[in-house]
């Protein structure tokens, strides 16, 4: 069994669009899930500011500062999918607190 992997941006993935191209030259798409195995969401506050604080210097550097010139790096965020011919279902294996913080912030907003 060989291992296929992508690459891509959030915009990339939370658009569902077959825009994700692996490793094979095949297009990958489904849709996010959680599989019951993972555990339950668990970021405090603490955790929220943190990240809230890095979007926060990314979006808006300092004053006298360069904008960024590179995408902001949220962090290797780990999907499986049993069969891309049959599942269409993108299980969230690593990256699950990240990924949930970020779909309820965008909810009501325009993210993609």
């Amino acid at each position: 069994m060989s291992i296929i992997v992508a690459s891509c941006s959030l915009a990339e993935l939370f658009a569902g669009e077959p825009s994700i191209i692996a490793s094979d030259g095949a297009q990958i798409q489904g849709s996010l899930h959680l599989p019951e195995y993972q555990r339950p969401y668990r970021w405090r506050a603490s955790q929220l500011q943190c990240l809230l604080d890095d979007l926060r210097r990314y979006f808006k550097p300092a004053t006298g500062l360069q904008p960024a010139s590179h995408p902001f790096y949220l962090g290797s965020i780990i999907l499986h999918q049993q069969d891309r011919e049959k599942d269409l279902r993108l299980n969230i294996i690593d990256g699950q607190q990240r990924l949930t913080t970020l779909i309820v912030m965008c909810k009501g907003t325009e993210c993609r």
